[in-house]
């Protein structure tokens, strides 16, 4: 007797409860193995982010702080870094480049940094330096456009430089920057924000531009200012931290060791990284537990379901065993019937999860400020390959079910 025709009866015969299994387990497996193929776009993202830093020095504190100010651009509170500390990093052989980082400011919700064109270079690419004082760079995804004109916004606003609100949570610098060039695309939080010269951010704030031969008074020649150009002689001032590109492996922690005591840290974004990795590994086998608990439970609700419904026709069974059904051939069907159901819910819930990734990457694109682009691996089928196997010995349940049931007890049904 073929199986297979039993199968397609019992199909037709139970179609709602089928359907409802199917669902139920692909969305369960959906759900888990996104969640999963997030975690680990996420880790690979934020890697390629902490990777274009080599070495940041900042004020002593939190580590993650420092890093997620500068790096991602999660504006927060930084202490300044003191401004001896330019004299040792223009001393130091064993540094390729070095450039500030100056944040405080922002335009609608973006960061606006001052810096050097040795941080524009390393993160864009771009090889020209700011024309004049009140030139800006922006990234890719800033709302302004080359030649527009804006004013700085003290504190990081959501609202637009307009707005009436401005009193309460920020204010306008009375100093106009100009669009001066459209950076590149990069899939990090840097598109997002507004460079200007470190000299700018200074003099906005009524600092001066910490060139010893331009005094504040001066400030309308600033252009003839070779911008980022420094030298023992300049009259520095506050930065929130600096961007280190050493010489070598070994010159890098040679300046991490140097630069951590009690006035400043220096910091490996690539070792905070790791210990955040930590964390999510821990969240992440929490949630494979979670995941594999809800499928285990989708799996028994359809096991003993199925035993249920079929308890309630054992004159089914009775009738097959009267025409020479044996009882190997009601465990054969009775299992693939429940194992065919579980590999349906697979390949749906698979083609489910494909979805989902593109659509959580983007809400978390979003929130994160990078780009997130999560895709199915292998790792990913073998999980719900994995699941499927367990899933395979469950279905022995039913099916030992109709097995165990005597002869007798069946006949006296019929």
């Amino acid at each position: 007797m073929n199986p297979l025709m039993l199968l397609k009866a019992w199909y037709r015969q139970y179609t709602l409860p089928c359907v409802i299994f199917v669902v139920l387990f692909s969305v369960a497996l959906s759900l888990g193995v996104a969640l999963l193929s997030q975690e680990r776009a996420i880790k690979q993202s934020s890697a390629n982010v902490s990777d274009q830093f080599d070495l940041i020095i900042g004020a002593p504190g939190s580590k993650i702080d420092l890093v997620l100010n500068t790096a991602f651009l999660k504006t927060g509170f930084l202490e300044t870094v003191p401004t001896h500390v330019w004299h040792d990093l223009l001393d130091d052989q064993r540094i390729k480049w070095f450039a500030p980082i100056v944040f405080g400011d922002g335009y609608n919700g973006s960061p606006i940094v001052g810096t050097t064109q040795a941080l524009v270079s390393s993160l864009y690419g771009e090889q020209g330096n700011f024309p004049t004082i009140h030139s800006a760079f922006i990234g890719a995804n800033v709302d302004l456009s080359l030649g527009d004109v804006f004013q700085a916004q003290h504190g990081m606003i959501e609202e637009s430089a307009d707005s009436d609100d401005d009193e309460e949570e920020g204010h306008s610098h009375h100093s106009d920057y100009k669009v001066a060039k459209k950076l590149p695309v990069t899939g990090t939080p840097w598109d997002n924000a507004i460079l200007v010269p470190v000299e700018a951010s200074w003099q906005i704030h009524g600092l001066g531009n910490g060139h010893a031969d331009h005094d504040e008074a001066e400030h309308n020649q600033n252009e003839l200012i070779n911008f980022g150009v420094f030298d023992q002689q300049d009259a520095f001032k506050p930065v929130s931290a600096f961007i280190v590109k050493p010489n070598s492996i070994a010159s890098a922690y040679g300046l991490r060791s140097d630069f951590s005591n009690n006035e400043t840290q220096g910091v490996f974004p690539a070792e905070v990284m790791v210990m955040l990795y930590a964390l999510m590994g821990d969240a992440r086998a929490l949630m494979s537990q979670i995941t594999l608990i809800c499928e285990g439970l989708v799996m028994l609700s359809l096991v003993f379901g199925i035993a249920a419904l079929f308890a309630l026709f054992k004159r089914e069974f009775a009738i097959l065993r009267t025409i020479g059904a044996t009882r190997n051939y009601l465990l054969l069907s009775v299992w693939l019937f429940v194992f065919s159901l579980m590999t349906i819910g697979l390949l749906l819930g698979m083609l489910l999860a494909s979805v989902e990734v593109q659509w959580i990457s983007n809400i978390l694109s979003d929130k994160a400020q990078f780009n997130i682009n999560a895709t199915l691996q292998a790792k990913d089928w073998l999980f719900a390959l994995a699941v499927l196997g367990v899933g395979s010995v469950m279905a022995l349940l039913p099916a030992l079910f109709v097995y165990r049931v005597s002869n007798e007890k069946l006949m006296q049904s019929i």
